[in-house]
Order: structure tokens, then sequence, then C-alpha cells
């Protein structure tokens, strides 16, 4: 009997339909880099630690023209479990490893259209074969199945000549709109390298090939992402890596390489190394040109007040025990934190290493794709969380500031979030009272007062026409949240949003206004006779997915936002919260009627919590809506 990996708990419709929705809502809360090559690579990756030391090798083909990825490893091989093929089917637990419950694999398998696994293990060879796993959401799916519900098929001819290994093969199919996972991957290695510090790290790109470290500056851009962004990128100094070799091959023509191709230097096939360490302004310092900033490592003294002023440089340090931790919280007169007992008791056990890097903004961007980041690291694995930094004086500094906080901790069954709310939040603390007490002060001593930035004065008049007709008073598309305020009540006095009856806004309180607001299902009096517990919380954005922010920063919470009204939904600057359609959320499918006009919700992939979002662009008539500009997000942020 064929076992369905679309029913592992028995034939029964219901259970079916549920696993099919679990499927789809676990490889929506993936990015698409991780879908990609992250998972796989991350599945090989502790296929080798779980080997133990010795000279292991990881061979990674990304074809962008076939819209295939293949990644062997020399681990012990996959083993004859059909169980590892189902969601929470893994078996990594208590092993140290970074996959646990099973999930990434799965990921990839149903993301694409020919899926082939081939290993060898201290047992048998064996190899599985599946087609169009993508299509298994469609109301008449393809058969999805292996023969054996007991063994995984034997592999006659063996992919792994000698010893022991994995091999796992698969290609994305092409969508409709011709893009897909490939597509969205590389915009995703565009974005990531070069959102604040383009043109910048070009140059070091360019150095690379010009020192021959690569063969072409896309190799150089997909390494240095793959140590930066993806698991690769290992914060620790691991046994099991010592001799490993990561060998990457790229394969693509310049129309499939999208953003990309102008980096690939003509070249449509490369092979190069990558080490499996995080990569650090040391790594790309190799390369540069002199003259080059130079590393420095001075131990920051009381109130970070002993660093020099340093034209060009780094300063780098490593706090790797409780005693040095403690350093970073004694300010300019020799005072400790207050809040340094606490850190003892809940922080420091769980602790294990602080790196920190001090420069100049324009050279971390020259020097580091993407420029400086504050990341948390678990064992090793960097995590999606962001460390925001709003203690101190001088935030000026905090992009001067590369930091890797490494604890020891669990991983979700994503590997990019910690399972460990409450050590999160300590760590954020933690960084926050650094930030105010020795770094803040060490980082302006280092790179010098900053240049003041001119204002530059909103140009109200040449803003882009909202309408060009009498319909609405506000003329000019919604440039920050004051606008999108405006310009709600505006279409509510036209008579397009009469669901709604306010009961006040604010600026002082946690949330931006209450509002009862009526659905069809709801009583006919309600906006006439409402009770308190009808008032629902709203909160106004320029663009909705950025109140993902403040849920991020514990400024407010998922849970007690029941509306976010915006101008359009934008994307969202936090990895965890994702926007996903009204048909493909939680709510939908527990039939919660949605508020009037709503289409999307924004997803916390975490806890699983949705909120609803009214995007004024789905309101408004078509000849009266407008692209919103490109503006900075504190200003589009507005007045929270």
């Amino acid at each position: 009997m064929a076992l369905d990996l679309l029913a592992p708990l028995g034939a029964e419709e219901q259970l079916r339909r549920n696993y099919v929705h679990q499927l789809k809502q676990t490889i929506n809360a993936y990015l698409p880099a991780y879908i990609f090559v992250g998972e796989a690579l991350q599945n090989a990756l502790d296929a080798v630690r779980d080997g133990g030391p010795g000279n292991h090798r990881i061979d990674i083909l990304m074809d962008f023209d076939e819209r295939l990825v293949r990644v062997q490893d020399s681990g012990p091989g996959f083993p004859d479990k059909p169980s590892l093929l189902f969601l929470g089917g893994g078996d990594k637990q208590d092993k140290g490893l970074a996959g646990m419950v099973g999930v990434g694999l799965k990921v990839v398998l149903f993301s694409s259209d020919r899926f082939q696994l081939r290993a060898t293990n201290s047992l048998k060879s064996l190899r599985v074969d599946i087609q169009d796993a993508h299509r298994y959401a469609e109301d008449h799916p393809p058969t999805i199945s292996i023969p054996d519900p007991q063994h995984l098929p034997e592999d006659p001819a063996p992919a792994i000549a000698t010893g022991t290994g994995t091999v796992l093969e698969y290609r994305f199919p092409t969508l409709p709109n011709g893009s897909g996972i490939p597509e969205h991957y590389l915009r995703d290695v565009h974005d990531d390298c070069f959102l604040r510090s383009t043109p910048d790290y070009t140059e070091s790109l360019t150095n690379s090939m010009t020192k021959k470290a690569f063969p072409s500056r896309l190799a150089c851009l997909v390494s240095s992402h793959l140590r930066r962004f993806l698991y690769l990128g290992c914060t620790v100094d691991r046994p099991e890596f010592k001799n490993l070799t990561v060998s990457v091959r790229l394969k693509g023509s310049a129309e499939r390489l999208g953003p990309l191709a102008e980096f690939a230097d003509g070249k449509t096939d490369v092979t190069f190394d990558v080490p499996p360490t995080y990569f650090t302004v040391k790594d790309s310092l190799a390369w540069a040109k002199t003259p080059k900033p130079v590393m420095q490592a001075v131990p920051l003294g009381d109130g970070g007040t002993n660093l020099s002023k340093t034209k060009i440089g780094f300063n780098r340090t490593v706090y790797s025990n409780q005693d040095e931790f403690e350093l970073l919280l004694i300010d300019a007169r020799s005072k400790a934190s207050s809040q340094l007992a606490d850190f003892k008791e809940k922080l420091f056990p769980k602790l294990k290493q602080v790196t920190l890097t001090i420069g100049r903004i324009p050279q971390f961007n020259q020097y580091l794709p993407g420029g400086s980041r504050r990341i948390i690291s678990a064992r090793g694995v960097v995590t999606q969380h962001l460390i925001e930094v709003s203690s101190g004086q001088n935030q000026q500094y905090v992009r001067c500031v590369d930091l890797v906080i490494e604890v020891d901790a669990d991983l979700n069954y994503g590997k990019t979030l910690l399972t460990d709310m409450h050590l999160v939040s300590n760590v954020r603390k933690f960084v926050n009272e650094a930030y105010r007490c020795t770094i803040q002060n060490a980082a302006r001593n280092y790179v010098g007062m900053p240049k003041t930035a001119e204002s530059t004065p909103v140009k109200f008049w040449t803003r882009e026409r909202l309408t060009d007709g009498p319909e609405l008073s506000i003329a000019t598309v919604p440039y920050d949240e004051n606008d999108v305020i405006a310009l709600f009540f505006e279409l509510t006095g036209k008579g397009e949003l009469e669901e709604f009856r306010w009961f006040g806004l604010s600026s002082w309180d946690t949330y931006d206004g209450r509002a009862v607001i009526r659905r069809a299902s709801d009583r006919g009096d309600l906006l006439e006779n409402p009770s308190d517990t009808d008032l629902k919380t709203v909160e106004f954005k320029m663009r909705g997915a950025s109140i993902a922010r403040d849920f991020d920063r514990d400024e407010k919470q998922i849970d007690q936002v029941d509306l976010v009204i915006c101008y359009e939904l934008g994307d969202s600057p936090v990895d965890i919260y994702q926007v996903v359609s009204w048909d493909d959320s939680t709510l939908a499918s527990n039939a919660v009627e949605p508020f009037p006009h709503v289409k999307q919700v924004l997803l916390d992939t975490v806890s699983g919590s949705e909120v609803q979002m009214l995007a004024l662009v789905d309101v408004l008539v078509p000849d009266v809506v407008a692209e919103a500009p490109e503006i900075p997000a504190e200003v589009s942020d507005g007045i929270d």
C-alpha cells in the first residue's frame, strides 16, 4: 500500500484538508531564500555536524536557467524513515543541531515540481522521486506518494559512489506571471546586500575579482549572502566544520539573473568555495585596496571613553564570559547598570559571546553587504530577530555598530527564531543598556561627531495628485499617517465608509483610536447603540505592513489591534510578519467575517496571530488611485 504524503494521519478527508492547510501556512511562513537554498543547506550542515569531526564536503549547484538546485553532503546519509517526509516528522531533538521537528525539507518538497532525494547510509542506498508536489493544494492534486509506508525505495544505482551522504535535487515551477522562488531569491540577495549600501558594496565585489578571490562579482555576492544572511554563516567555531569544504556552482544566463545580471560579468557558469563562517569586515578587508581600514581590538573602558578617533578603521572586541559581559554595563562614572543583577540571573547563564565591531557608517556600507547589523545567533545559527536600540542619547551612532549576540537556546521549526521569547526580550534589554552605558560613547569617540544633515522641506505643491476632479478635497497622494487619517475621514464624509463610528483619536495613547465597526452580520443598530465591548482598537499607517516594526519592538501588541487602516499595504520590515490574502488567512478558515473593505491580514508566523488591514486604495474609485511616493520609513511611520 502506497503512503500518501498528504494524509499522514489516515485517509479521512477532513484530516487531509487540515494537513494541506497546515502545509500552505507553513510554506507561506518561509522566505524565498530559505526555500530556494537555505533549508537544503541547513540539512546538509546538520548532517555534517551529526557526522562528527573529519574531512567533510558540501556541493551546491544553483542553475537559474533550469530553475534547479542540487545540494550534496558527505554526512551519515538520509535515514530510511518515510515519516521524515511529513511535517513534524523530524528526529533531531536533543542533538544540538539547527533543525528539530522536520519542516524545512517538506517546504522545499511542496514548493517544487520535481523533487529527488538520493542517499547512502550505513544500511542501504535509497531514492525518492516526486513530481508536481507544488500542486498539492489544488482541488484535484496529483498523486504524491511513495510505494511503501515502512521503507523508502532502494536506489539500484547509488548516487554516492563511496562512503555515505545525501544528494537533494529539486526544480521550481515557472508561474504564470513568469516569477517564482528563483526570481524571489535573486531579489532577496539584491535587497539584503544593497538595501542601504548601494552602490558602496560593489567596490568590495570588484576588489574580490581583482584579488582573484572569486571568478565574478556575482560569485562574491552570493558567497557574502550565504554567510551573512543564511545558514552557512556559522557564528561560532565548530570542530565539525574545521575541515569542511563548501563548493558552490552558479549557472545562469543574463536574462535569468534579473537584478543581479550585471554582476555575472558575462560568465554563465562559475564555481567557487565558500568558508562556513559568518561574514565580517575582516573578510572583505582581505580583498580591499590600500589605503584600507585597520582592524583594532581595543577593549572598551568604563563608559567606552578610552577609544580615540580613527579616520579609517574598525575596532572589534569579543566578550566571552560573565565578567567580560559586565564590562559593557559600566558607565563613564565607573557605575554598574542598575539592571546588572537581573542580567546575571536571567541572561548571562545563556549568553555565550558578544562580538562588537565599531566603525564609520560609509565604511560598514563599503565592506559589509547591507551595512552593519545587530543580530542574535543561537548555537551558530543567525536568527531573524531584530535588535532595535532606543536607549541612550545619541541614536545616530546605532549604525556605527555591528553586533552579534550568541546565545545557547533552541530555535523554532523554521530555524529563524528562538523559542524562548523571554530570552529575546532580555537580550534586547541588555543591548540597549550596553549601548547607553558604553557603546554609544565608544562609537562617538571612535568615529567623531557625525555631520548634521540639513532638514529637507516638505514640498506639498509638487506631490502627485490623487485626483484631477472635484470628488475629494484631499488633492495629493498621502505622504504620512496624518494624510491617511485625513483621507479616511474625507471618504467617510463622502459616504464610502459608513460602517464606522469613532470614539476618539489620540496621539498619546498606545493605540491611535477606538471605533465601532459594523459588519453585515452585526445587528442593525450597532452604530447607533453600541456598548463599551463593541469598541475596536484601530491603528493608522501610511503602509499597513510597517506596523510589524511596532510589534517587533514590543511597543504594540498584535493581539490588541483589531484593524490597521493604511493607504497601501507595503512590505513588512520584519521577516516574521507577512502580508497574507484574506482567503489564505486563519481568520477566513475559521469563518470570521472581515471588517468592511478588508482583503488582507498581517500574519505573525511565530504566534499565528493575525490583524486585519484596510487599504484605502481598495476603497477609492479607480480614477483617483495613485501610487504612494517613495518616502523614508521614519516619515511614513507618522506620529507614533
